[in-house]
């Protein structure tokens, strides 16, 4: 569907807007997926796939509408491809949300693609006249940038979720969020979307750092430190609420 499987059958139909109704075939056992060199690592979407090879090459395939793909078009890729914008930055880690994506390379910095609908690329809102655009390409968030210039310290850990992305950065990794705010999943506060990076802060207003970040549809999840205690915040489903004090008993989570 939509050519994420990566085996080159695209069924028909617009599949991000009724993806069930455009079942053409369906992959019911594993499948080697050819034409593809071996992973080192795999970042994976809603959408799409990207692999990172042993030599740091980018590769990625799927539907790639919004430019989620950084490939420059808004096409679907049926089979695995170079997709060199990424290869030629030095990509460290990718996120992939819904419709948009975030790397971190070597150097620290932050870079985004794909739609930017709620200001999940960091991106501001004013870009071409309509804060409704996408970028076919990766482009560096300009505020992760003056940052490691000016306290050292580049971006540690990237999580990209439905129509937002977190992001850990600074020598104490310090967490940063921005996109939708809808259910409190920024951590910020309140539910107004963000255009460009707002930092995160704990109930005891101290900042909140993160070694690690996960993002969901509609909730974030940091790790702290081993030793770190944990607490919760936003929307909850699931008994996730009910559960709180016991999880801040025995792990070093924070959730969002």
């Amino acid at each position: 569907m939509g050519g994420r499987l990566g085996h080159g059958e695209v069924p028909g139909g617009f599949w991000r807007s009724n993806p069930f109704k455009s079942f053409r075939k369906v992959e019911r056992v594993p499948r080697r997926v050819r034409g593809v060199p071996a992973a080192r690592e795999m970042f994976v979407g809603p959408w799409v796939t990207f692999i990172k090879t042993e030599r740091g090459d980018v590769w990625g395939w799927g539907d790639g509408g919004s430019g989620v793909l950084a490939n420059g078009r808004e096409q679907v890729v049926a089979v695995p491809e170079p997709i060199q914008a990424l290869t030629d930055l030095g990509v460290r880690k990718i996120a992939v949300g819904h419709s948009h994506a975030a790397a971190i390379t070597y150097s620290g910095d932050l870079y985004t693609w794909g739609l930017n609908q709620h200001g999940e690329l960091g991106q501001g809102n004013d870009i071409g006249g309509s804060p409704f655009f996408s970028r076919l390409f990766p482009v560096p968030v300009p505020y992760f940038q003056q940052l490691r210039e000016h306290l050292g310290g580049g971006v540690r850990d990237v999580a990209a979720g439905w129509r937002f992305t977190v992001a850990a950065a600074g020598a104490g990794g310090e967490v940063f969020a921005f996109g939708s705010g809808l259910a409190g999943r920024l951590g910020t506060g309140a539910e107004q979307d963000a255009w460009g990076p707002e930092q995160v802060w704990e109930e005891e207003g101290v900042p909140m750092a993160a070694q690690r970040l996960y993002a969901g549809m509609a909730h974030t999840v940091a790790v702290q430190s081993e030793d770190a205690p944990g607490e919760s915040s936003g929307g909850a489903g699931g008994g996730a609420e009910g559960e709180e004090d016991s999880v801040k008993d025995r792990n070093n989570l924070r959730t969002m």
